[in-house]
């Protein structure tokens, strides 16, 4: 019983890793051509608004969706395979405010170019003195 058991899981297996791989064939036929009629991205810089140097590691992303990325030590960025349509696109990191550009268009086969200049978060030059006291002190 064991033994027969065995066979089956392995012929099961084998004949799922086949329909997985002919899946896969089929999507690779029809990707290039799927791309070209409905995909464009959405590519640009993030830089501090103040002294323009780049922004490394900034989060960029589409408003209501998973799709964005982090900018590279450059500022530079790029969500590719987008679908066709308009969107709202957010820039942000630690220490600056978030920006939003709002009704982005993205077309087939077209880069959508979205810089984003983020404006430094201040903080005070002469910081708040704070009290403190040990009132638990031995």
């Amino acid at each position: 019983m064991t033994k027969a058991y065995f066979l089956t899981y392995i012929v099961l297996f084998v004949n799922a890793s086949q329909i997985f791989l002919q899946e896969s064939t089929f999507l690779k036929i029809h990707k290039k051509q799927f791309e070209s009629e409905v995909l464009g991205s959405i590519q640009g810089l993030v830089f501090d608004l103040e002294d323009h140097h780049p922004i490394a590691n900034a989060n960029v992303y589409i408003e209501g969706t998973d799709w964005g990325t982090v900018t590279d030590s450059s500022g530079a960025y790029k969500i590719g395979f987008i679908l066709s349509g308009n969107y709202n696109v957010i820039a942000g990191t630690i220490g600056y405010h978030r920006t939003k550009v709002i009704g982005i268009k993205v077309i087939k086969e077209y880069n959508a170019i979205v810089n984003f200049p983020l404006i430094n978060i201040m903080i005070p030059e002469d910081p708040m003195p704070i009290e403190w006291s040990n009132k638990y002190k031995k």
